[in-house]
């Protein structure tokens, strides 16, 4: 995200930077694809701590 946000703040492009910076994203999507994000408790649960 600083990556892409510095020409937006008057700051020159790192251009070295961003294809690393474009990799993590799409291993981060598709790990979040993959896998998915953790199913939210339900409410009631003892271990959510609301009874």
């Amino acid at each position: 995200m600083i990556g892409v946000a510095l020409p937006l703040s008057g700051f020159d492009v790192i251009y070295p930077l961003l294809a690393p910076l474009g990799l993590a994203y799409l291993a981060t999507l598709a790990w979040l694809l993959t896998k998915g994000l953790p199913a939210p408790m339900r409410r009631g649960t003892i271990a959510s701590g609301v009874v």
